[in-house]
């Protein structure tokens, strides 16, 4: 049970923990599977903060952006214009958007 939390805590899923017992059972030391395990693990978590980096941009550009939109010229259609741009909002905010998603290019 300790391995299985072990395992769980550093992000495994149970059935990658499973696959490693199954070595285990078999004889054999699972170090070479485990090392695949983590390695693709640090992959996944290097990408995930990349992701994570650019979403706090895009946050960051949307909230910049705000400072410069009135509330009055917020239109129903858009509900709010600083996370839904329309084609009149602040057009030299809009040139830096990727297809109105709020992620800067």
């Amino acid at each position: 049970m300790q391995f299985i939390k072990a395992g769980q805590a550093v992000g495994l899923t149970l059935a990658e923990i499973r696959n490693l017992l199954v070595i285990r059972y078999d004889g054999r030391a699972p170090c070479s599977a485990a090392i695949d395990l983590l390695d693709a693990r640090i992959m996944d978590i290097d990408s995930r903060i990349r992701e994570l980096k650019a979403m706090k941009q895009a946050l960051k550009h949307l909230r910049d952006r705000a400072a410069d939109l009135d509330p009055a010229d917020c239109t129903p259609e858009s509900v709010c214009h600083i996370i839904n741009p329309g084609p009149s909002d602040c057009g030299a905010h809009q040139s830096g958007l990727q297809d109105g998603d709020g992620i800067p290019k």
